[in-house]
């Protein structure tokens, strides 16, 4: 059965990052074909359960913003669109650009928030 799952910024499920790897596995055991998330850490978890063998890596789509991506041998992704599991990146991009200014010797007045 192919597993299909949607990725988006609006998914109604919440789940804590403790249990991640348990809803991920649960998933792929069950029989629904589609599930939606805003995980990144949802993402991580299939792609860790499928080279684990878990799961075969044929049967996993990933869908985002009307793009399919699909996990490779090595388990990584075929490609990652713009906006796809980034959030976690942009806000270490602007942690360590902040901690760089300070260690430069800016005080927290001059700092102003950086996107």
């Amino acid at each position: 059965m192919l597993k299909n799952i949607i990725y988006t910024h609006d998914s109604v499920y919440a789940y804590a990052d403790s249990c991640v790897e348990e809803r991920a596995k649960e998933y792929l055991e069950s029989s629904d074909d589609i599930t939606k998330t805003s995980n990144d850490l949802f993402i991580l978890a299939i792609r860790t359960l499928v080279m684990e063998g878990v799961f075969p890596r044929e049967n996993v789509c990933i869908h985002y913003q009307g793009e399919a991506i699909h996990i490779t041998e090595d388990g990584s992704l075929d490609h990652y669109p713009k906006g796809f599991c980034d959030d976690e990146e942009k806000l270490y991009a602007r942690l360590f650009a902040q901690k760089r200014l300070l260690d430069e010797g800016k005080s927290s007045k001059d700092i102003t928030k950086i996107s």
